[in-house]
């Protein structure tokens, strides 16, 4: 994520651990806010409405790591570029 940027407010239906590879990011997961740097994780909760916003001056960059093969992640409005809110087979 560029400076700035962020992934929109969010649940998903596993539970997802995020690495911080570079850069400093601002975690809000339900109603705790985290402030982590490289080599930093975030669990987050199935179900917990999260996002993640880019706080510091360089690129982001971040892998989610899931419970499960095949996530759904539920956003609170629509992302681009489909312009849906469910991302993820409902399978």
């Amino acid at each position: 994520l560029d400076p700035g940027c962020r992934l929109a407010r969010h649940t998903d239906s596993a539970e997802e651990i995020v690495l911080v590879l570079s850069g400093s990011v601002l975690a809000r997961v339900a109603e705790h806010e985290l402030q982590v740097g490289a080599g930093g994780v975030v669990v987050i909760p199935q179900q917990a409405p999260h996002e993640i916003r880019n706080s510091g001056p360089a690129v982001l960059r971040a892998v989610g790591f899931f419970a499960t093969a095949s996530p759904v992640s539920t956003f609170d409005e629509p992302v681009m570029p489909s312009g849906t809110r469910v991302r993820g087979t409902t399978r």
